[in-house]
């Protein structure tokens, strides 16, 4: 999953204070292999104005009982750039038992984090 600075903040909380640091998570996640800033937007069609800042890739472990949809990323219109990103990437969208809900079905690897250039 690409998270923001802000959620990373919000995971290291969580885990400072004895929680979950999966409430931190987002609503979408993808397999498709993310090395860059630039996959985040032309591969996941994310504009900035969803997710800005510095980013992050992080792995994590679903367990069963989370309600999903699977499909393509479609193309995404970037208000601020002015431009259309493409999109075509795998997307997850949790749907039930989201992180924020239920984080005790999301478990986050750490040790998985890396700054996206």
């Amino acid at each position: 999953m690409t998270i923001n600075e802000s959620q990373l903040l919000g995971m290291r909380a969580e885990m400072k204070d004895g929680g979950n640091p999966s409430s931190a998570l987002g609503g979408w996640a993808t397999d498709t292999p993310i090395k860059s800033i630039a996959d985040v937007r032309n591969k996941l069609g994310v504009p900035e104005e969803f997710k800005g800042g510095k980013l992050f890739q992080i792995e994590f472990t679903v367990k069963p009982g989370v309600g999903t949809r699977e499909g393509a990323v479609a193309d995404m219109w970037d208000a601020l750039d002015g431009v259309r990103l493409p999109g075509g990437g795998h997307q997850v969208n949790f749907m039930d038992k989201s992180p924020r809900t239920n984080p005790e079905l999301y478990e986050v690897n750490m040790k998985s984090l890396r700054s996206l250039e």
